[in-house]
Protein backbone atom coordinates (compact mmCIF):
# COMPACT_ATOMS: atom_id res chain seq x y z
CA UNK A 1 0.00 0.00 0.00
CA UNK A 2 3.14 2.63 1.07
CA UNK A 3 4.56 1.65 -2.65
CA UNK A 4 1.19 2.41 -4.27
CA UNK A 5 0.71 5.63 -2.43
CA UNK A 6 4.07 7.26 -3.14
CA UNK A 7 4.17 5.75 -7.11
CA UNK A 8 0.11 7.80 -7.22
CA UNK A 9 1.49 10.74 -5.54
CA UNK A 10 4.60 11.32 -7.72
CA UNK A 11 2.32 11.13 -10.86
CA UNK A 12 0.32 13.69 -10.06
CA UNK A 13 2.56 16.14 -8.86
CA UNK A 14 4.06 15.80 -11.78
CA UNK A 15 1.33 16.37 -14.20
CA UNK A 16 -0.24 18.91 -11.62
CA UNK A 17 2.75 21.20 -11.97
CA UNK A 18 2.91 21.14 -15.54
CA UNK A 19 -0.26 22.11 -16.20
CA UNK A 20 0.44 25.18 -17.68
CA UNK A 21 2.57 23.55 -19.72
CA UNK A 22 1.34 24.27 -23.77
CA UNK A 23 2.89 20.73 -24.04
CA UNK A 24 0.57 18.49 -21.85
CA UNK A 25 -2.71 17.36 -22.88
CA UNK A 26 -5.62 15.59 -20.67
CA UNK A 27 -8.41 13.68 -22.51
CA UNK A 28 -10.94 11.35 -21.36
CA UNK A 29 -10.69 7.10 -22.14
CA UNK A 30 -12.89 4.94 -22.41
CA UNK A 31 -12.87 1.55 -24.10
CA UNK A 32 -12.92 -2.55 -24.00
CA UNK A 33 -10.72 -5.26 -22.53
CA UNK A 34 -10.17 -9.11 -22.70
CA UNK A 35 -8.59 -10.16 -19.74
CA UNK A 36 -7.64 -13.95 -18.25
CA UNK A 37 -4.70 -15.02 -16.16
CA UNK A 38 -2.14 -17.59 -16.11
CA UNK A 39 -2.41 -19.74 -13.30
CA UNK A 40 0.10 -22.52 -11.98
CA UNK A 41 -1.14 -24.82 -8.72
CA UNK A 42 2.16 -26.68 -8.14
CA UNK A 43 3.37 -28.38 -11.14
CA UNK A 44 -0.32 -28.08 -12.63
CA UNK A 45 -1.32 -25.38 -15.23
CA UNK A 46 -4.63 -24.45 -15.39
CA UNK A 47 -6.54 -23.25 -18.81
CA UNK A 48 -8.52 -20.10 -18.52
CA UNK A 49 -10.27 -18.58 -20.98
CA UNK A 50 -11.02 -14.69 -22.07
CA UNK A 51 -13.77 -12.58 -20.22
CA UNK A 52 -14.64 -9.08 -21.33
CA UNK A 53 -14.70 -5.96 -19.37
CA UNK A 54 -14.67 -2.18 -19.14
CA UNK A 55 -11.99 0.18 -19.23
CA UNK A 56 -13.01 4.02 -18.13
CA UNK A 57 -10.63 6.82 -17.00
CA UNK A 58 -8.27 9.82 -17.10
CA UNK A 59 -5.19 9.81 -19.10
CA UNK A 60 -2.78 12.83 -19.70
CA UNK A 61 0.39 13.21 -21.96
CA UNK A 62 3.53 15.37 -21.94
CA UNK A 63 5.23 16.04 -25.13
CA UNK A 64 8.99 15.78 -24.89
CA UNK A 65 10.36 16.94 -28.14
CA UNK A 66 9.13 16.21 -31.45
CA UNK A 67 8.46 12.65 -31.65
CA UNK A 68 8.47 11.38 -28.09
CA UNK A 69 6.27 11.51 -25.31
CA UNK A 70 5.86 10.82 -21.32
CA UNK A 71 1.75 9.12 -21.10
CA UNK A 72 0.07 8.56 -17.84
CA UNK A 73 -3.42 7.46 -16.77
CA UNK A 74 -5.91 6.40 -13.91
CA UNK A 75 -8.07 3.84 -15.26
CA UNK A 76 -10.68 1.20 -13.87
CA UNK A 77 -10.68 -2.07 -15.54
CA UNK A 78 -12.37 -4.77 -15.03
CA UNK A 79 -10.33 -7.80 -15.34
CA UNK A 80 -10.75 -12.09 -14.79
CA UNK A 81 -11.04 -14.68 -16.07
CA UNK A 82 -13.42 -18.21 -17.23
CA UNK A 83 -12.76 -21.44 -16.30
CA UNK A 84 -15.03 -23.72 -18.04
CA UNK A 85 -15.82 -27.69 -17.61
CA UNK A 86 -15.43 -27.61 -13.91
CA UNK A 87 -16.48 -31.45 -14.04
CA UNK A 88 -15.41 -33.26 -16.85
CA UNK A 89 -15.31 -32.29 -21.06
CA UNK A 90 -18.23 -30.62 -22.57
CA UNK A 91 -20.18 -30.56 -19.23
CA UNK A 92 -21.64 -26.60 -19.67
CA UNK A 93 -20.01 -25.91 -16.35
CA UNK A 94 -17.86 -22.48 -15.84
CA UNK A 95 -16.64 -20.27 -13.54
CA UNK A 96 -16.37 -16.83 -13.72
CA UNK A 97 -13.98 -14.68 -12.01
CA UNK A 98 -14.56 -11.20 -12.40
CA UNK A 99 -11.31 -8.67 -10.77
CA UNK A 100 -11.99 -4.89 -10.32
CA UNK A 101 -8.69 -2.50 -10.49
CA UNK A 102 -7.49 0.72 -10.67
CA UNK A 103 -4.66 0.89 -12.84
CA UNK A 104 -1.81 3.50 -13.11
CA UNK A 105 0.17 3.55 -16.34
CA UNK A 106 3.33 5.11 -16.95
CA UNK A 107 4.91 4.76 -20.58
CA UNK A 108 6.79 6.67 -23.03
CA UNK A 109 5.60 7.26 -26.34
CA UNK A 110 6.83 7.22 -30.06
CA UNK A 111 4.74 9.54 -32.84
CA UNK A 112 5.50 9.12 -36.41
CA UNK A 113 2.76 11.35 -38.64
CA UNK A 114 -0.42 9.54 -36.85
CA UNK A 115 1.19 6.46 -35.53
CA UNK A 116 1.88 6.24 -31.74
CA UNK A 117 3.88 3.24 -29.95
CA UNK A 118 3.69 3.51 -26.02
CA UNK A 119 5.21 1.04 -23.53
CA UNK A 120 6.43 1.05 -19.68
CA UNK A 121 5.02 -0.27 -16.32
CA UNK A 122 1.76 -0.15 -14.83
CA UNK A 123 0.68 -0.69 -11.21
CA UNK A 124 -2.59 -1.92 -10.01
CA UNK A 125 -4.44 -1.65 -6.90
CA UNK A 126 -7.27 -4.34 -6.59
CA UNK A 127 -10.89 -3.14 -5.13
CA UNK A 128 -11.81 -6.89 -4.92
CA UNK A 129 -14.54 -8.70 -7.05
CA UNK A 130 -16.46 -11.39 -6.92
CA UNK A 131 -16.62 -15.48 -8.10
CA UNK A 132 -20.05 -17.07 -9.82
CA UNK A 133 -20.39 -20.94 -11.05
CA UNK A 134 -22.92 -21.09 -14.05
CA UNK A 135 -23.41 -24.86 -13.14
CA UNK A 136 -25.56 -26.54 -16.29
CA UNK A 137 -23.50 -29.80 -15.93
CA UNK A 138 -25.31 -33.19 -14.66
CA UNK A 139 -23.37 -33.01 -11.29
CA UNK A 140 -25.22 -29.83 -11.05
CA UNK A 141 -28.65 -30.75 -11.84
CA UNK A 142 -28.11 -34.03 -9.12
CA UNK A 143 -27.20 -31.97 -6.13
CA UNK A 144 -30.09 -29.61 -6.92
CA UNK A 145 -27.62 -26.27 -6.31
CA UNK A 146 -27.81 -23.36 -8.53
CA UNK A 147 -24.34 -21.25 -7.46
CA UNK A 148 -24.91 -18.47 -9.89
CA UNK A 149 -27.32 -17.34 -7.19
CA UNK A 150 -24.96 -15.27 -4.85
CA UNK A 151 -21.60 -14.56 -5.93
CA UNK A 152 -19.15 -15.12 -3.72
CA UNK A 153 -17.09 -11.70 -2.96
CA UNK A 154 -13.30 -11.49 -3.57
CA UNK A 155 -11.89 -9.48 -1.16
CA UNK A 156 -7.97 -7.94 -1.71
CA UNK A 157 -5.53 -8.09 1.06
CA UNK A 158 -1.67 -6.96 1.18
CA UNK A 159 -1.20 -9.43 4.30
CA UNK A 160 -0.93 -12.90 4.65
CA UNK A 161 -4.55 -14.86 4.80
CA UNK A 162 -4.60 -17.74 7.59
CA UNK A 163 -6.86 -20.05 6.43
CA UNK A 164 -7.89 -21.27 9.82
CA UNK A 165 -9.19 -17.76 10.76
CA UNK A 166 -10.09 -17.10 7.13
CA UNK A 167 -14.20 -15.72 6.70
CA UNK A 168 -15.38 -18.95 4.88
CA UNK A 169 -17.62 -16.43 2.94
CA UNK A 170 -15.02 -14.69 0.77
CA UNK A 171 -12.05 -15.63 -1.38
CA UNK A 172 -8.48 -13.27 -0.86
CA UNK A 173 -6.46 -11.86 -3.93
CA UNK A 174 -3.38 -10.03 -3.16
CA UNK A 175 -4.04 -6.03 -3.25
CA UNK A 176 -1.09 -5.32 -5.29
CA UNK A 177 -0.17 -6.29 -9.62
CA UNK A 178 2.05 -4.61 -12.04
CA UNK A 179 3.86 -5.53 -15.20
CA UNK A 180 4.28 -3.96 -18.73
CA UNK A 181 2.32 -2.42 -21.40
CA UNK A 182 2.57 -2.59 -24.76
CA UNK A 183 0.00 -0.78 -27.36
CA UNK A 184 0.04 0.97 -30.69
CA UNK A 185 -2.00 3.90 -31.80
CA UNK A 186 -3.62 5.88 -34.28
CA UNK A 187 -4.45 9.76 -34.24
CA UNK A 188 -7.88 10.97 -35.69
CA UNK A 189 -8.00 14.65 -34.96
CA UNK A 190 -8.25 14.88 -31.10
CA UNK A 191 -8.91 10.92 -30.84
CA UNK A 192 -6.05 8.68 -30.19
CA UNK A 193 -7.68 5.09 -31.03
CA UNK A 194 -5.40 2.53 -29.42
CA UNK A 195 -4.31 -1.54 -28.05
CA UNK A 196 -2.61 -2.49 -25.83
CA UNK A 197 -1.64 -5.33 -24.35
CA UNK A 198 -0.61 -6.10 -20.43
CA UNK A 199 1.70 -8.25 -18.76
CA UNK A 200 1.02 -8.66 -15.55
CA UNK A 201 4.47 -9.76 -13.48
CA UNK A 202 3.03 -10.05 -9.75
CA UNK A 203 1.62 -13.07 -8.26
CA UNK A 204 -1.97 -11.92 -7.25
CA UNK A 205 -2.94 -15.04 -5.71
CA UNK A 206 -3.19 -14.85 -1.87
CA UNK A 207 -0.37 -14.85 0.39
CA UNK A 208 -1.52 -17.93 2.56
CA UNK A 209 0.20 -19.34 5.99
CA UNK A 210 2.40 -21.93 4.87
CA UNK A 211 -0.18 -25.23 5.13
CA UNK A 212 2.28 -28.68 5.04
CA UNK A 213 0.92 -30.36 2.08
CA UNK A 214 -0.57 -27.29 0.48
CA UNK A 215 0.73 -26.67 -3.20
CA UNK A 216 1.98 -23.10 -3.84
CA UNK A 217 -0.26 -20.79 -6.65
CA UNK A 218 1.23 -18.53 -8.83
CA UNK A 219 -1.18 -16.23 -10.51
CA UNK A 220 -0.66 -13.56 -13.50
CA UNK A 221 -3.17 -11.04 -15.15
CA UNK A 222 -2.63 -10.99 -18.99
CA UNK A 223 -5.17 -8.53 -20.70
CA UNK A 224 -6.17 -6.90 -24.14
CA UNK A 225 -7.75 -3.42 -24.44
CA UNK A 226 -8.82 -1.45 -26.84
CA UNK A 227 -9.64 2.11 -26.24
CA UNK A 228 -10.30 5.45 -27.46
CA UNK A 229 -9.08 8.45 -25.73
CA UNK A 230 -10.56 12.42 -26.44
CA UNK A 231 -8.15 15.04 -25.55
CA UNK A 232 -8.84 18.55 -25.23
CA UNK A 233 -6.40 21.02 -27.11
CA UNK A 234 -4.75 24.03 -25.04
CA UNK A 235 -5.84 27.38 -26.83
CA UNK A 236 -2.88 29.85 -26.63
CA UNK A 237 -3.74 32.96 -25.03
CA UNK A 238 -3.08 35.96 -26.75
CA UNK A 239 -1.10 38.80 -25.02
CA UNK A 240 -3.44 41.97 -25.39
CA UNK A 241 -2.09 45.11 -26.25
Amino acid sequence: MKNFKIITTLIAIFFLTQQSDAQIKFGITAGANLSKSEIDIGTISINTKHKPGLTIGVSAEKKIGTHFSLNSSILYNQKGYVLKDLFGANDDSKLIINYNYIDIPLEVGYTYKKFKITGGPYVSYALGGKASINDQSPVGYLIGEKYDDEPLKIKPSFKKVSIQNADPNVAYMHALDFGLNIGIGYKLGPCLIQAKYSLGINNISPRIEEVEGLPSMIEQNRSMSLTATYFFEKKNSKDKI
